[in-house]
């Protein structure tokens, strides 16, 4: 496979690739008002950042009150949104706002949930919580010690056997992405407290900005299979594993499952970035098989991925491929990730637990 390059924006703690947001001083169909506050009477100009206009740090001035009190109030989406204050330059969590997440950069945004939509992604006290390791292990296959992220869910019986998931993060990030920004731990723990999943295992690799290629593969595919085989309570076979990730990791594990379809039986793309250039090109000549069960979900506002997975949609019907494609309304944003919880969630937990044939 030829190199992939793609130019990503690092803005407050937040990997940006293409992200699109909505906001709007207006009422709208789906959307809820809010008024951001923020208090400094020493403050010369606050602006508000998130989710809702693609992290930009001047489109939305805050006005200033009495007492040092800055606001303004949007009309936006139900459900999740982070934000910051950007005050005279400096990128600020809201003080006023307990609910916040890590950012991945050694900060916080904070967190507003609108409505009663949140998909989960709150952390809840009163329900039974899974156990979230980092674990490290010395690779053969890189020559040093490597670390990963693994999810065992509330009741978890290491002589009992679980299907495993390999989720798989975006470009420059890490095996805390996925539960520092996606809070996937708590999806599990409410979904299953609820009834609505089954249990499985969740595996998170770290792969920079590899594209899960090369060594990358190798290792994922069968060192870090093999280990957490051997000291966990993992079902083999094709039929009790999955892979889902979302951009670079939406490549990544369409890329996977369709290099490695006796490892890999199901696969979840969620918003992946499908360069013609650097990838499909390979297969002008060459028909592209997904000899493995296949859901493919991106924003219809998402400028960066949206085009390249309509590229893939042309390769994957032309080779006669059936499979699931979800295109909604959405960005390149966690925003749109959350909302698709609920959905992918389900649907693995379908695969590995399938309905009776009647």
């Amino acid at each position: 496979m030829r190199k992939i390059i793609l130019f990503a924006v690092i803005v407050t703690g937040i990997v940006l690739l293409g992200c699109g947001g909505n906001n709007n001083t207006k009422p709208g169909a789906g959307k809820l008002g809010h008024q951001f506050s923020y208090t400094d009477p020493g403050a010369e100009e606050v602006f508000l950042a998130g989710e809702m206009n693609n992290w930009n740090p001047k489109s939305i001035p805050m006005k200033a009150g009495d007492a040092g009190v800055w606001t303004v109030t949007l009309f936006i989406d139900e459900g999740v949104c982070q934000y910051k204050f950007v005050v005279d330059g400096v990128w600020k969590s809201d003080p006023a706002n307990p609910d916040r997440m890590d950012d991945g950069f050694g900060g916080f945004n904070s967190v507003l949930v609108l409505g009663t939509n949140d998909a989960g992604f709150i952390y809840r006290p009163g329900v039974p919580h899974g156990l979230l390791t980092n674990i490290g292990f010395q690779s053969k296959t890189f020559g040093k010690k490597v670390t990963f992220n693994l999810y065992l869910p509330a009741g978890y019986n290491n002589d009992a056997k679980y299907p495993v998931l390999f989720l798989l993060h975006g470009l420059g990030q890490n095996e805390h992405q996925w539960t520092k920004q996606g809070n996937i731990q708590n999806y599990m723990d409410n979904f299953l407290a609820k009834g609505a999943i089954k249990p499985f295992i969740i595996v998170m690799p770290s792969a920079g900005k590899s594209f899960y290629t090369n060594q990358h593969e190798k290792f994922i595919v069968t060192e870090l299979y093999d280990f957490v085989s051997a000291n966990y309570g993992v079902k083999p076979g094709k039929e009790n594993t999955a892979v889902m990730g979302m951009s670079m990791g939406g490549f990544g594990a369409f890329y996977l499952a369709q290099r490695n379809p006796a490892r890999f039986g199901y696969c979840i793309s969620l918003s992946g970035y499908f360069d013609q250039k650097y990838y499909l090109d390979d297969y002008r000549d060459k028909p592209l098989k997904a000899d493995f069960m296949l859901d493919i979900f991106c924003g219809s506002e998402d400028t960066l991925c949206y085009p390249t997975v309509q590229a893939l949609k042309k390769v994957l019907d032309r080779d006669g491929n059936v499979y699931g494609y979800t295109i909604s309304p959405g960005a390149h944003t966690w925003n749109y990730w959350r909302g698709l919880m609920p959905d992918a969630l389900a649907k693995l937990s379908e695969f590995f637990y399938p309905s009776p044939v009647k």
